[in-house]
């Protein structure tokens, strides 16, 4: 494997300490895949964000509630993204 790591995107668990305080403001959620993250590290990258497959992960889970409806266009609506890891070698997952 000559030193590559997989994507990462094993985040089974929600911490126990934040999900208290953290499920008062949250009106979706919704499971990646490493593919869907994969897909929007090389869309950020080629629009100069340099982030990896956690990082991406954001907007990904983003365009996946649009898609489902769950998230209606807006156009007063502001989004913010935390991209939390910079680009990082990583195997890239089958398209299948």
């Amino acid at each position: 494997m000559s030193g590559l790591m997989f994507p990462g995107m094993n985040c089974g668990t929600v911490s126990t300490n934040t999900w208290p305080t953290l499920s008062t403001g949250v009106y979706a959620s919704v499971v990646v895949n490493d593919l869907e993250s994969h897909r929007d590290v090389l869309y950020l990258n080629n629009h100069g964000v340099n982030a990896g497959p956690c990082g991406a992960a954001p907007l990904a889970a983003l365009r996946k509630l649009h898609k489902r409806g769950v998230l209606l266009p807006d156009p007063e609506a502001v989004v913010v993204l935390f991209s939390t890891e910079g680009y990082r070698d990583y195997v890239v997952p089958a398209s299948t």
